[in-house]
């Protein structure tokens, strides 16, 4: 579970839905990065549209899957 990543989220007022709607995903797909049960894509540059709608560097997503290793 990424809960900083849901804590990003709630902070900036978004549902799942929304922010999913924003980057250009469906929103079960969004659900499992935030479940950790999914790194999102680099090659539509979802996890950079992620982090700069919720104000983080995208390579967060990169650190958090080496420490769950």
């Amino acid at each position: 579970m990424r809960q900083w990543l849901i804590d990003l989220r709630q902070l900036h007022g978004f549902t799942q839905a929304e922010v999913a709607k924003i980057v250009g995903i469906k929103q079960p797909y969004y659900s499992k990065i935030e479940r950790g049960k999914q790194i999102p894509t680099t090659k539509c540059d979802i996890e950079k549209k992620i982090a700069d709608l919720l104000g983080f560097q995208y390579t967060k997503f990169f650190e958090d899957k080496k420490e769950s290793e």
